[in-house]
C-alpha cells in the first residue's frame, strides 16, 4: 500500500537520488549522455535543502511499501502570473514507472496547491519527452503555447508549458 508524505530536510538525499536515477533514464537522447553519466545522487541535495529550509516550495515523497519511489516538488510559481501554482519537477524511479506512482504524486500536489488557494498549475516539460508529456495530457494538463530555452552543457533545450485548472 502506497502512502505519501510531506518531506523534510531529512529527506533530501532520498530526493536528490530519486532525481539522479530518473534523469539517467528519462532523459536518454534528449539531454547530452556524458551531462547524464556525471551525475551523482547527491546533485541536488543542497538546492533541496535551501528551498525546504527557506520555504520556496514544498516536496513530497511516495513510498510504495517497498521503497521511496518517488517524490515531487511544488509551490507558489515564479513565472509572474498570479494565480498560479507550479509543479516544479516530479519523478519516479524508473522500475516503477506505470504503476500509478506519478499519479498519486501528482494528485496529492495539486490538491495542497488548490488548498493553497492557487486557480492553476503549471509545469515545464523537455520537448521531446513523449513519456512525460503522455501522462501531463493524459491527466489533463494542456499546452498554454510557451516555450523556454535551456541550456544544458552547451546544448539548447527547449522546455514547452503545459497547464491545468486546479
Amino acid at each position: 500500500m502506497s502512502y505519501i508524505r510531506l518531506a523534510k530536510i531529512e529527506d533530501v538525499a532520498i530526493m536528490s537520488r530519486i532525481h539522479a536515477l530518473t534523469w539517467k533514464e528519462a532523459y536518454k537522447g534528449l539531454i547530452p549522455q556524458e551531462y547524464l553519466n556525471g551525475i551523482s545522487e547527491d546533485k541536488w541535495i543542497k538546492p533541496f535543502i535551501d528551498a525546504l529550509s527557506n520555504k520556496l516550495h514544498e516536496a513530497a515523497i511516495i513510498n510504495n511499501g517497498e521503497t521511496d519511489a518517488g517524490c515531487v516538488c511544488f509551490g507558489k510559481s515564479r513565472d509572474g502570473e498570479a494565480g498560479y501554482g507550479k509543479i516544479i519537477s516530479i519523478y519516479v524511479l524508473p522500475a516503477y514507472w506505470s504503476t500509478r506512482q506519478g499519479y498519486e504524486l501528482m494528485n496529492f500536489a495539486l490538491n495542497r496547491l488548490k488548498k493553497q488557494n492557487f486557480d492553476y498549475c503549471h509545469l515545464w516539460v523537455l520537448e521531446g519527452n513523449t513519456r512525460a508529456l503522455n501522462f501531463y495530457e493524459r491527466y489533463g494538463f494542456r499546452s498554454d503555447n510557451k516555450v523556454r530555452i535551456i541550456n544544458i552543457v552547451g546544448v539548447n533545450l527547449r522546455e514547452l508549458r503545459y497547464s491545468i485548472k486546479l
